[in-house]
């Protein structure tokens, strides 16, 4: 899972009919680079306040990225091996 992808989630567009704003980006328009990896797919990411929360294969991985240009691996939780 690539970290800046987490900074893609964002640009995502809304379902026809919702509330929130919606937003248009071209991929060429923006400048994403890769700057780190914390390995795995990324099947789910929630983002509250400045942190992010994405679950990495069995893993829960948490940044802080309150300063996107410079995300931070707070922590990673490896939930098959807390399993009874």
């Amino acid at each position: 899972m690539l970290v800046a992808a987490l900074l893609v989630t964002s640009l995502v567009t809304p379902a026809a009919g919702s509330s929130l704003p919606q937003h248009t980006f071209s991929p060429d328009a923006l400048d994403i680079q890769v700057i780190g990896q914390i390995g795995g797919p990324a099947y789910a990411v929630a983002v509250v306040g400045g942190y992010a929360y994405v679950g990495v294969g069995p893993r829960l991985a948490i940044l802080n990225v309150t300063n996107p240009a410079n995300p931070t691996l707070l922590g990673l939780a490896d939930s098959a091996r807390h399993r009874t």
